[in-house]
């Protein structure tokens, strides 16, 4: 999509470029024989062949009249951060660590299966009331609360917000939050209780999207080897921007927003919250989750390999409640007494099939 721009904007640049008719005609058969390479049957499909007739009148327009450049701005620096949050986790293993806080020049790692950690309202965090020495002033510095695979926290900002900080998942936040805004970026899931501040909104970047909340708490999925990400709002009000695109989604209490990056699916229906947040109180609600979506959930909650067809396991639906707090073998076990599926263990992992 193309956004209009105001050649007053201070973090952008424009230029004019005109091309000849030969030479679109030639950048339009580089950009097909690239894509018929990469995926033949994609390029050829119906809907394929729709979004390229789109996405070719909006290049068209593009190099035709106005090529524009971001230089720098807001946009640029969340993406910094977010690259930030991705590359401090690649030397962490969430199979085999501890959850981990980097603060300052300080790291700390916490052996047990939970943990919480609370900031004052100066910044100093504590982790399992264990204070933590103060660091030094640092404007551009952020904290990061690193949790694997098999274990949880809980974190509380300076601000008084509230999150619970689910398996597999990485948060990068201000110890102190500046005057205007609050922000936090996030890979994996966490349930968030926001501090209500008018003056300040409280913003949560994912990869692919942006929220800004005011008082709120909600649930959000977003992990990073994941095609879907959802939002869960519980109360308050939430404002939901995708990067790709500059349409703005207003939430209401019970609502779900749902991006499918693979599908390219965007939407809000209204659902029973109890079922994107239950994962809190030690149990999963289901309605009509797909196996391969849960499977997945299991083998970070547990931390044990789980083997599967994913197209397979797609196709069979669970409906039920799960305790979370039974092994994970009970667990699969009432699993197969509802699905058609096997599943053998081995010193690797599980391994599940459809049952012949």
């Amino acid at each position: 999509m193309i956004r209009k721009l105001s050649s007053d904007d201070p973090h952008i640049r424009w230029e004019v470029s005109l091309l000849s008719g030969a030479e679109r005609e030639e950048m339009w058969k580089n950009i097909k024989r690239e894509t018929i390479k990469k995926n033949p049957r994609r390029f050829f499909s119906p809907r394929r062949l729709r979004t390229w007739a789109v996405s070719f009148s909006a290049v068209a327009a593009a190099v035709i009249g106005l090529v524009v450049w971001f230089d720098g701005g807001e946009r640029r620096g969340e993406e910094k951060y977010m690259s930030i949050l991705l590359q401090d986790g690649e030397d962490y293993d969430p199979r085999t660590g501890d959850v981990v806080l980097r603060s300052g020049d300080q790291s700390v790692n916490v052996p047990t299966d939970s943990a919480e950690v609370v900031y004052d309202d100066r910044g100093h965090p504590a982790v399992n009331s264990r204070e933590l020495a103060p660091k030094k002033e640092n404007g551009e510095e952020l904290d990061l609360l690193m949790v694997p695979y098999g274990k949880m926290a809980v974190l509380t900002l300076s601000d008084g917000t509230k999150i619970w900080v689910n398996s597999g998942s990485r948060l990068l936040y201000r110890s102190v939050f500046g005057d205007d805004k609050r922000e936090v970026w996030i890979t994996g899931e966490a349930y968030f209780d926001v501090a209500k501040d008018e003056k300040r909104p409280f913003i949560i970047r994912t990869d692919r999207l942006d929220l800004v909340v005011r008082g709120t708490t909600l649930n959000v999925s977003a992990y990073e080897n994941e095609s879907l990400q959802t939002v869960a709002l519980v109360s308050g009000r939430v404002d939901v921007t995708g990067h790709e695109g500059k349409t703005t989604y207003k939430m209401e209490p019970d609502q779900l927003f749902s991006y499918d990056r693979e599908l390219g699916e965007t939407g809000i229906r209204n659902v029973d919250v109890n079922e994107y947040t239950s994962w809190i109180r030690g149990y999963l609600l289901l309605q009509d989750e797909s196996l391969d979506r849960l499977l997945a959930r299991i083998d970070r909650h547990y931390n044990v390999r789980i083997r599967y067809d994913a197209a397979q396991m797609r196709n069979l639906r669970v409906n039920g409640k799960l305790d979370l707090q039974q092994g994970i073998d009970r667990l699969l076990e009432y699993i197969t007494i509802a699905i058609p599926i096997t599943c053998e263990t081995d010193a690797d992992g599980v391994t599940v099939a459809r049952r012949r």
